[in-house]
């Protein structure tokens, strides 16, 4: 849409222009070396602009109408359009679930990084040795220890100080 204005015909002229025609008037002004002055506003409701000619110092008033809104008449939901919405939603958390309980895990595919152990997992690791080493040969575990000693006794004097001080304090 392209706007002229006959300029000569009146010194200090009103045009009203729609809303939504207002930017191309804007650029018919300018392109004839019109600056804005004016605008004005009552609310939120934009109700007019005064622009003047920097050479001949002429004055036009645009004045805006609003465009009209036509209001989009919102029809209620049905059983099934309410049903449909909720199978796409389940469809889609399903689907984020999925992405992270079957992600591999950051730590198994960078083979340059290791996860260090707590003193607790290293406890539970010789516990396990132990209990691997009493099963494989019973008599030399009843030669070694006492029958009173255990697994986890053996194993938490396996560990350092410094890790037997973090488990027990």
């Amino acid at each position: 849409m392209t706007f002229q204005f006959n300029f000569s015909q009146a010194e200090n002229a009103s045009f009203t222009v729609t809303s939504s025609a207002l930017e191309n008037a804007r650029l018919a002004l300018r392109h004839a070396n019109f600056e804005i002055l004016e605008i004005w506003h009552e609310g939120e409701e934009h109700i007019y602009e005064i622009w003047q000619n920097t050479v001949s110092g002429t004055q036009i008033r645009l004045d805006i109408e609003q465009d009209d809104v036509v209001e989009e008449e919102l029809n209620e939901a049905t059983r099934q359009d309410v049903v449909n919405e909720l199978v796409d939603l389940w469809i889609e958390l399903r689907a984020i679930r999925r992405h992270f309980t079957e992600a591999p895990d950051y730590f198994d595919e960078c083979e340059n990084i290791e996860r260090s152990t707590t003193p607790l997992q290293r406890f539970w690791l010789k516990v396990r040795e132990f209990e691997l080493e009493r099963a494989a040969d019973p008599e030399l575990w009843s030669f070694i220890f006492n029958t009173g000693v255990d697994e986890t006794v053996c194993a938490y004097n396996e560990l350092s100080a410094q890790d037997r001080l973090a488990i027990t304090h």
